[in-house]
């Protein structure tokens, strides 16, 4: 092979690496009582904790990663790194609204990710998730233009770690997640005792179709 034939390759491998999707993660921690308050009061605004995980540029570009991410995300703390398998991940706590479902706006920061309830014409209280894909784009434009690389909503996890806080036993039908590592599709009951924890984890099916349509109803408290 010649020089210039190398040196082509060579070019082409340096920009498909360049160019692989940067990955991340968000795992909140949700309340049931949040979630029964927001339901019946639309004036009702909680923010609870999640951990975000994003694929980290490189350690030159760290701190100017950080500064977007407290533009991207409400109330950012706690930045650290973490390696997984051979990637490095920035690490930061933020915090993530829990609305009523008729509330489109909260102020002038807008959220990637939020959750929602509601209660439906039965009087039951059902809960989801909100999307809003202009941040995600926001901050595709920002990975491309700086770091030749890009994001994709498939090689983002999302997560919930449902708490009951309440003083009884909550029962819930749950549907298209992953419950505590088991696949569910149709609505199936859960029970979770109090101070209870079930760990909700998206499909990859339930992740692409609410950044699709940008809004999806997941459970319902019985």
């Amino acid at each position: 092979m010649t020089k210039p034939s190398i040196a082509r390759v060579a070019g082409v491998l340096i920009t498909l690496i360049l160019l692989v999707a940067c990955s991340g993660s968000i795992a909140t921690d949700l309340y049931i009582a949040d979630i029964e308050d927001v339901a019946l009061d639309p004036s009702v605004i909680y923010y609870t904790h999640a951990t975000l995980m994003m694929e980290s540029p490189g350690s030159s570009s760290v701190e100017q990663l950080k500064t977007k991410i407290r533009e991207w995300f409400r109330d950012v703390d706690n930045f650290r790194e973490t390696d997984i398998d051979f990637s490095s991940y920035l690490v930061a706590d933020i915090m993530v609204p829990v609305i009523n479902s008729n509330v489109t706006v909260i102020d002038a920061k807008k959220d990637l990710f939020t959750i929602i309830a509601t209660q439906n014409t039965a009087g039951e209280t059902e809960f989801g998730f909100r999307f809003d894909r202009s941040v995600f784009d926001t901050m595709n434009r920002y990975v491309k233009d700086e770091f030749w690389s890009s994001l994709s909503i498939e090689d983002w996890d999302f997560s919930i770690d449902l708490r009951n806080d309440s003083r009884t036993t909550k029962d819930l039908l749950i549907h298209s997640l992953y419950v505590d590592g088991e696949p569910v599709l149709g609505p199936k009951k859960f029970t979770v005792k109090n101070r209870g924890t079930l760990n909700l984890k998206f499909s990859d099916i339930l992740r692409d179709y609410g950044f699709a349509h940008q809004e999806v109803m997941i459970g319902l408290l019985l």
